[in-house]
């Protein structure tokens, strides 16, 4: 009995050295695995925090193409719109120099007129200077510039009884258009002689029809002071 209550002991005394080993082995091995776990949990958390950080990057890089997909629409319209603006403004441009060539051709044509006018005014003036050379040789006549600018035409021999008395008519030159700015004295169909001059642009007859006109006043009334009388 003692014996087998000394195996018993031993056995018990062997299994509590095993239990207790093997208890340090479970200890051991959980304390590894708490630390093996742990350390993948380190891991798992930067591996988590780096994606995180990719993640956030990545939205961030979206947003920014959000943006600049938006910004690049906006710089298409914009560009639409200058092109638009600029075709506006080359027609404009075309309108306008179409305008100035027009304009430029008008004011050629101005400046070729107005250089033919002054040459007819030259000429007719060239004509009347001849003219008037003759006709104060032959036909008593004296032709003097006024301040006003106008041209006095002065006759004497007209009347027979006082050869000395002035009979006169003053004109200027409107461009090219002969114009009778006063008369004395007055002559009949005035208006219908100087239309004739401007027509025919013979100014010798003019004078010529004047003069006549004067002597048929002389040889009527005698004198221009009678014309001064009537009026």
């Amino acid at each position: 009995m003692a014996e087998s209550l000394a195996t018993l002991d031993t056995i018990f005394s062997t299994t509590d050295h095993r239990l207790i080993s093997i208890e340090k082995l479970l200890k051991k091995h959980n304390e590894e695995t708490i630390c093996s776990l742990t350390q993948i949990n380190d891991d798992v958390t930067g591996r988590l925090h780096v994606l995180s950080d990719g993640i956030h990057q990545l939205v961030t890089k979206c947003e920014v193409c959000k943006v600049n997909a938006e910004r690049k629409k906006d710089l298409y319209a914009t560009c639409e719109d200058l092109m638009k603006r600029k075709d506006n403004q080359l027609c404009d441009l075309e309108a306008i120099q179409e305008a100035i060539a027009e304009e430029q051709t008008r004011l050629s044509n101005q400046r070729a007129d107005l250089e033919a006018s002054k040459k007819r005014a030259n000429d007719k003036l060239e004509t009347m200077k001849t003219y008037m050379k003759l006709y104060k040789q032959y036909l008593g006549l004296d032709v003097k510039k006024t301040k006003e600018g106008n041209l006095l035409f002065s006759f004497v021999n007209i009347n027979r009884d006082d050869p000395e008395e002035n009979y006169f008519f003053q004109m200027n030159l409107d461009g090219d258009t002969y114009v009778v700015t006063d008369c004395c004295p007055k002559v009949k169909d005035l208006a219908a002689i100087v239309e004739q001059l401007n027509r025919q642009n013979d100014l010798g007859r003019f004078v010529f029809e004047i003069r006549k006109k004067f002597c048929a006043f002389a040889k009527k009334h005698g004198s221009k002071k009678y014309f001064e009388r009537e009026n």
